[in-house]
């Protein structure tokens, strides 16, 4: 008999719209397994290797902007959730992760497959828990349904990110009764609405934007936004504002935009007159290895960073103000405050964003000089995909040199392309996986993974599967493997 409350964890999925699930074999999951097929409305998802479909969980959360169910047996396939759970939580992905479990007097006993599940992935996740699968009792029910309420707050709430349920049970694990799914419908919504300052805050911030001269608006991993992007993109003309990052922040084709701050030579970086007064960031983490090494060296200068909520990551050590709003919000705000300041065309603000601008063409100038002359390399190759890749195309790039290779070529990104990479935690060991996820989110657009023979290889499992999506294109750098390491001095 299926116990109640892994009913209960098949009603609650299906009634808050967990409704995609990337399911692996074994016979401990096998009760939740039926319920999830059997109460209809759910999509799963085979994954064959527990690594490989942690990782297509990600994809396919990330290209559906849902939250995505995984669901595995118990033991040793449980840590090999580890990698992709770690990526989710850097990434800020809602995975809800459900590992099946032996009961408790089993572990420790030199039992098959019965190892500490609870909490394994306490570090690397917003929320974990044991589910009370083992108990019949009403209360149990009642402490199910708290649970799996608190998970979907954690999970769906900024900063979002994995949770991990974990569920014991004992046999036997494949019940040959009907299943009734009747019960008391679930009691929780969640109602969320933006973040925005009051007018005295606003007012001060305004203020403080529009009498400095030397700004810079820095942004990093985000998924495509369209109103976020166009708030970026009018506070860049209005307030003359140079945008830069990497071509993950998935902005995208403005003026203002820096497309090639990771080319800009070392001489740029040195001068007093192109370094901000004020710094202004936004999203997650960046790739250019040169352009976190200039941040990092500055001095004398004020740093707000902007988030819903929750405290923000800081590798600089430099932030002197966290502002709590949503940041196409404040934007939106900053760049109204802009339009109607100063408009000077002699100002040091138009100065310091033509030094960012003309510094950003001459750049480009210089690799599209060198993709024309340089023979054929994975380099050429890398420019001549992203030179003709589709109106509309997802692109997903594995980590290393793919990456640099696609941010050297960003100016040639467009506002159809969504460029995805697993840069939470900056693995080879689930790029080929993700990519599957994003393409199964998809299916009306192509999905292009470009990757090195090392990530392709690492995780080949991840095309272990009959039900590999048609638009997904997979390229390989076959270069003899971890290029990168070529060009790292030593």
């Amino acid at each position: 008999m299926i116990p109640k409350a892994v009913i209960q964890l098949a009603r609650f999925c299906k009634e808050v719209g967990l409704i995609h699930f990337v399911v692996s074999p074994g016979s401990r999951s096998a009760p939740i397994l039926l319920a999830l097929n059997r109460i209809g409305g759910i999509q799963l998802h085979p994954g064959m290797d527990e690594r490989s479909a942690g990782f297509t969980a990600l994809g396919l959360s990330l290209s559906l902007k849902k939250p995505v169910g995984l669901l595995c047996t118990s033991g040793t396939a449980v840590l090999n959730y580890g990698p992709a759970i770690a990526e989710a939580f850097y990434q800020q992905v809602p995975i809800f992760v459900f590992t099946a479990d032996r009961p408790p007097e089993w572990i420790d006993q030199n039992e098959g497959q019965a190892i500490r599940q609870n909490f394994v992935f306490q570090a690397h996740t917003r929320f974990s828990a044991v589910l009370p699968t083992l108990d019949p009792s009403a209360d149990a029910l009642i402490h199910t349904q708290r649970i799996l309420n608190q998970a979907w707050f954690e999970a769906t709430q900024f900063p979002a990110g994995p949770v991990h349920l974990n569920v014991p049970l004992r046999e036997p694990l494949y019940p040959k009764e009907e299943i009734d799914f009747s019960g008391p419908d679930f009691k929780y919504k969640l109602v969320s609405g933006r973040r925005e300052l009051d007018r005295y805050q606003l007012s001060e911030l305004i203020e403080t934007w529009n009498r400095t001269d030397k700004k810079l608006l820095v942004v990093g991993q985000l998924n495509s936004d369209w109103d976020l992007r166009n708030a970026v993109k009018a506070l860049a003309e209005y307030g003359k504002v140079p945008v830069a990052g990497d071509c993950i922040h998935n902005l995208k084709a403005f003026e203002g935009l820096i497309s090639s701050v990771d080319s800009f030579p070392a001489s740029f970086f040195g001068k007093e007159e192109n370094e901000p007064q004020l710094l202004v960031t936004i999203g997650n983490g960046l790739i250019s290895k040169s352009f976190k090494q200039f941040l990092n060296t500055l001095k004398h200068f004020e740093h707000w960073h902007i988030q819903p909520s929750g405290f923000p990551a800081d590798p600089f050590g430099s932030i002197t103000r966290l502002i709590h709003a949503d940041p196409e919000w404040l934007i939106t705000r900053l760049g109204e405050g802009a339009f109607f300041g100063n408009q000077n065309a002699d100002s040091a603000s138009h100065r310091f964003f033509q030094n960012w601008i003309s510094e950003d063409k001459t750049t480009q100038s210089l690799l599209n000089q060198s993709f024309e002359k340089s023979a054929w390399s994975d380099f050429i190759a890398s420019g001549f995909l992203m030179k003709n890749l589709p109106e509309k195309a997802i692109l997903f790039l594995g980590n290393s040199m793919p990456i640099r290779y696609a941010n050297w070529f960003s100016g040639e990104l467009t506002i159809g392309h969504q460029i995805f990479a697993n840069r939470g935690t900056s693995g080879i060991d689930g790029c080929i996986s993700t990519a599957v996820g994003l393409a199964m989110g998809n299916p009306d657009l192509p999905v292009i993974a470009l990757g090195g023979d090392m990530s392709f290889f690492y995780d080949r499992n991840g095309i272990w599967n009959e039900k590999i999506p048609f638009n997904l294109k997979i390229v390989v750098l076959n270069n003899g493997g971890g290029n990168i390491f070529r060009i790292i001095p030593g």
